[in-house]
């Protein structure tokens, strides 16, 4: 027998999925977000773990309810990833779009990426990457949460030399600040 309590359990997430961007719920909203990211970077075909980071700064803007933080986003931002191919380190720079929707304490992120390596005096070649990403965000205060992200992809050269698959596993901490949009 179902009681009332458990009847009720749904009933948010019901009436959240029913709701549309007009709703009185949600306002135009915009704002900075931060995210740290240390990672375990795989490179295929040697498969051989190598420990790197994440450093993504950006400005999302969407639809979004900051009382119960809840709503869809799209963000744009800049993320420096030290990465690695067999023997050689290299640190790269990719523009990030991302598209995300917050369900009250989960964020859920969907992004693709792509740049190429910060020049250095000894680089032999210079890289580029294309990847996608996925992440998810539990949020431990309003503005700041732990983030678990998984991105796959490719890293190449400009000479034209083979491409590089590359995974990475991404555990890190991320800050976002939602800002109301004036007139909204």
């Amino acid at each position: 027998r179902m009681g009332y309590p458990h009847t009720m359990s749904w009933v948010p997430l019901f009436v959240y999925l029913c709701l549309d961007a007009a709703n009185a719920f949600t306002g135009a909203m915009q704002g900075p977000y931060v995210e740290v990211k240390p990672a375990v970077a795989l490179v295929t075909p040697e498969l051989r773990p190598r420990v790197g980071a994440t450093g993504v700064a950006g400005w999302w803007f969407g639809e979004y309810d900051e009382v119960y933080a809840f709503g869809r986003f799209t963000g744009v931002g800049v993320s420096f990833s030290p990465h690695v191919l067999p023997g050689k380190p290299m640190t790269l720079a990719e523009l990030e779009v991302r598209r995300g929707w917050d369900l009250f304490v989960l964020q859920l992120v969907g992004a693709v990426k792509g740049g190429f390596e910060v020049p250095t005096p000894t680089a032999e070649m210079h890289h580029w990457s294309a990847r996608a990403a996925g992440q998810v965000k539990w949020r431990v205060k309003p503005k700041f949460g732990l983030i678990f992200g998984l991105s796959g992809g490719v890293v190449g050269t400009t000479e034209r030399s083979s491409l590089q698959p590359v995974v990475d596993l991404e555990l890190g901490v991320g800050w976002s600040q939602p800002v109301r949009k004036k007139g909204a």
